[in-house]
């Protein structure tokens, strides 16, 4: 058996205060320190609220449309179902919009489109980088297609709005409805 002793954290003395440590040369290059670098000086204090300020700070938007809320459409029009505010920065932005066939036969549903756009009405031709692929139509009245929407990349030196519009378009006797959402963050 040899003499060592197994020691646990409550067994070391009580830490002193963090305005009675050392100073801390700390040096500000993420690269490394070089020769040239200049190395501050600073508590532990001023230690953690240095490393705290160089966490990212995130900013989310969104705006959801529930299914209780769900719109309904009009044959072949564009509606605006969701909006956000970007403040000036760099953003990602993302949505998906939620079709519904309420009545008909979806045979005659030709296409449903959704889109991220800083026009209020807008819907870009394809190919787009902000626009959702065409999909068919449900089988049946009750069930519905779900269009998820790439992340946008959006750099904007002034506050802008953008929005989620969709568009439904069919041939005959047919009620659709729409929700879905729009989100955005940034740091």
């Amino acid at each position: 058996m040899s003499d060592a002793k197994i020691i646990s954290l409550s067994d070391l003395p009580v830490a002193i205060p963090a305005s009675q440590t050392d100073t801390f040369a700390v040096c500000q290059n993420p690269n490394g320190c070089g020769s040239e670098d200049t190395l501050v000086q600073m508590s532990l204090a001023q230690l953690a609220d240095f490393v705290i300020a160089a966490v990212p700070k995130y900013t989310y938007v969104s705006q959801v449309v529930l299914s209780a809320q769900q719109v309904p459409l009009t044959n072949n029009e564009v509606i605006q179902l969701a909006e956000i505010n970007l403040t000036p920065g760099e953003w990602l932005l993302w949505g998906e919009a939620w079709f519904a066939l309420l009545s008909g036969n979806a045979a005659n549903v030709n296409r449903v489109a959704a889109v991220l756009t800083p026009q209020p009405l807008g819907v870009p031709s394809e190919p787009a980088d902000d626009t959702s692929a065409t999909a068919t139509a449900p089988a049946n009245a009750g069930v519905g297609v779900v269009l998820p929407l790439s992340t946008l990349y959006v750099s904007t030196d002034v506050a802008i709005t953008y929005y989620l519009n969709v568009r439904a378009a069919w041939t005959s006797n047919i009620s659709m409805a729409v929700y879905g959402k729009i989100a955005g963050m940034n740091r």
